[in-house]
């Protein structure tokens, strides 16, 4: 049994730093406060010393503040931690971490994944069981992690995962190498993908869950699309959250979307409320649902789930049952979920 704690979560990401302030108990995750600053870590070049160092700064008075709001709230901890855009600097030493005053837990490639696998799980519980094999992807700004997990005897253990330095910064720069014509990109990413050193193939999931802002973002839009209600609606996690969608429909929604483009149609841009010019978010959103797509291909799966919960939702989850160390990210395979 899991008395009820109250958690903060402070993730320094590609993006954005964003706060999660939530009261965790056995089964349920109540969100008490959340905030985001956004930073965009991972789009500054290695080379830009200047403007890194000027963009931790910035991070670190985003953090300062989360920890304080968060601290407000009697959390029993704080735990404040970086993925993908931190590791890239702590592993090439391009700034001391150590300058900010207090500690930033860098995930290790298998916590991250881990994490969105405990998050995927704990999120969408009620739609999962004993014996079934779960398989996440988070597609996130700066990486990607594949994970399969099985579910035993109320514990979660992760049986396989892999990390890919293909975030969506990645892909926008692809798209960009092909003078933004998505159907070179297409065949492009379809052909990297193969290339790579595959998750183990033969893991065979029960359950595919998607976790990131390009699924999150892209099954809202989806929404939009097919609600007259929700169409002029703000994005509303909730309504997303354990959403099922088919591979032929998320399929069809990219052609539909790829075909605009290579006819110079601008009608489903403005339909969702953009204008002529393509902004870089939609970029992101069409260049990572063919990412997905191509990687549920090796799978063979029809349909998916997506989470409105992201990395640091596991990150509060595992806190509250393993306590103020999370775990050791080097070892961390397993997590009680009941």
């Amino acid at each position: 049994m899991i008395q009820e704690k109250m958690v903060g979560i402070v993730e320094v990401g590609g993006k954005a730093v964003r706060l999660l302030v939530c009261s965790v108990s056995d089964q349920s995750l109540r969100v008490v406060r959340t905030g985001s600053t956004l930073t965009n870590l991972s789009s500054i070049p290695e080379t830009q010393k200047d403007a890194l160092y000027e963009k931790m700064a910035s991070i670190k008075s985003s953090v300062n503040e989360f920890v304080e709001q968060a601290k407000a709230y009697d959390c029993d901890n704080v735990f404040v931690f970086g993925t993908e855009a931190v590791r890239r600097i702590q592993d090439k030493h391009l700034y001391d971490l150590s300058t900010f005053g207090f500690k930033i837990n860098v995930l290790a490639r298998k916590a991250e994944a881990f994490f969105s696998l405990v998050a995927a799980v704990k999120g969408l519980l009620g739609n999962m069981g004993e014996n079934k094999r779960i398989l996440i992807l988070d597609l996130g700004s700066s990486s990607m992690e594949i994970a399969g997990g099985k579910i035993a005897e109320a514990v979660l253990s992760m049986e396989t995962y892999k990390s890919y330095k293909l975030g969506s910064e990645e892909l926008v720069s692809l798209l960009k190498d092909t003078r933004k014509d998505f159907r070179k990109f297409e065949n492009k990413i379809q052909k990297r993908i193969q290339s790579y050193e595959q998750v183990q193939t033969f893991f065979r999931p029960d359950h595919v869950v998607l976790l990131g802002s390009v699924a999150s973002n892209a099954t809202w839009l989806l929404e939009r699309l097919k609600v007259e209600e929700v169409r002029n609606r703000p994005y509303d996690p909730k309504r997303i959250n354990g959403k099922r969608v088919s591979v032929r429909e998320m399929d069809s929604f990219v052609s539909s979307l790829l075909d605009a483009f290579s006819k110079d149609e601008h009608l489903i841009l403005k339909f969702l409320g953009y204008g002529k010019e393509v902004p870089e978010e939609f970029e992101k959103i069409v260049t990572g649902l063919v990412t997905i797509s191509a990687v549920l291909r090796m799978y063979n799966v029809e349909s998916f789930q997506v989470s409105g919960q992201g990395t640091r939702y596991g990150v509060a989850w595992v806190l509250a049952t393993e306590g103020n160390e999370p775990c050791d990210p080097q070892t961390l395979e397993k997590c009680r979920i009941v």
